[in-house]
């Protein structure tokens, strides 16, 4: 499980964990399920996650 949190995503911070993953997968031969805990996540980076396979988990409501 790889876990990244944020204030506040966007979609290149979800391309980086998405990137870090196939990384990290090359090296250990593992498959590794991706969260990111924000506090804030625009529709088209909620996209740009579901595209990745990154969950994600809001902690604060969108107003």
């Amino acid at each position: 499980m790889l876990v990244e949190v944020e204030s506040r995503a966007n979609p290149s911070d979800v391309l980086d964990l998405a990137r870090i993953a196939q990384l990290y997968e090359k090296a250990t031969r593992t498959n590794h399920r991706l969260i990111m805990v924000t506090g804030y996540i625009g529709r088209r980076t909620y996209e740009v996650a579901a595209r990745n396979n990154v969950e994600v988990y809001e902690y604060l409501d969108e107003e």
